[in-house]
């Protein structure tokens, strides 16, 4: 049951727990296609981001719990100094909308940014979850049928989007690329005709060890932080804390 109580979201029963503060940034990393990345992103981004010196809060929205299942072997206590948590959240959440916020909410003491890990889908908790975000986060597999799952999902953050409000933001995020790849390329130069402004800097290149470090419940941080996905999402972490307002 998702309802919305005295200007917050709360998914599941009970009081629920507050995620956000004003300052708190949320970043919703959302595609209703499975299998593109997605889970990886939001784990690796919210790692990365707490390996930078940041207070990161991730959520996984997902009933598969894919989230929290990928970092249950993961060293906390190295990465967090008390202020690293990943909690599964199907059952009691509350999301609060930016403009609720800024309105309504101090100053967060606990988090300088949460990552909500969306389920694959467009239904309610992912509704919720954009709502509640100051920027959403696509991973795009390049192939022809994520193309048309992104175009649902930028019509989505647009429905959800209020008018005028200019703090929720797209970013694009094309993943398990593969070098020399002439589909791959071409879908690139296709989205970066349509979505120049929305296209990260960054692209995530495909890489075997993140499975492997995903079977031993740890982040491709810990497993083999010279890999090149793990290089590949420190660089996604300085660009959201560089250009990301």
């Amino acid at each position: 049951m998702i309802t919305k109580q005295t200007g917050f979201y709360e998914i599941g029963g009970g009081r629920g727990l507050q995620v956000a503060g004003a300052r708190t940034r949320v970043i919703a990393c959302a595609n209703q296609k499975g299998g593109v990345g997605k889970t990886t992103t939001a784990v690796h981004l919210a790692v990365g981001l707490r390996r930078a010196g940041r207070r990161v809060r991730l959520i996984d929205l997902d009933p598969q719990r894919n989230a929290v299942l990928s970092l249950c072997e993961e060293d906390q206590d190295a990465t967090s100094n008390g202020a690293w948590w990943v909690w599964s959240s199907c059952s009691e959440v509350e999301l609060w909308s930016p403009a609720e916020r800024s309105a309504d909410l101090p100053a967060s003491p606990d988090f300088d940014y949460v990552v909500l890990d969306c389920p694959p889908n467009l239904e309610n908790s992912t509704q919720r979850a954009l709502e509640a975000s100051d920027h959403v986060l696509v991973p795009l597999q390049c192939e022809f049928l994520a193309m048309e799952g992104l175009t649902q999902i930028l019509a989505r953050v647009r429905a959800t989007k209020p008018k005028g409000d200019a703090r929720r933001t797209v970013h694009v995020l094309p993943v398990m690329l593969e070098p020399g790849s002439g589909l791959h390329q071409d879908i690139l130069e296709d989205v970066w005709r349509h979505l120049a402004d929305n296209i990260c800097r960054t692209w995530i290149p495909r890489d075997p060890a993140f499975s492997e470090a995903s079977s031993y419940g740890r982040s491709l941080f810990s497993q083999n932080i010279r890999s090149i996905g793990a290089r590949a999402y420190a660089k996604l972490a300085r660009e959201v804390e560089d250009g990301w307002t």
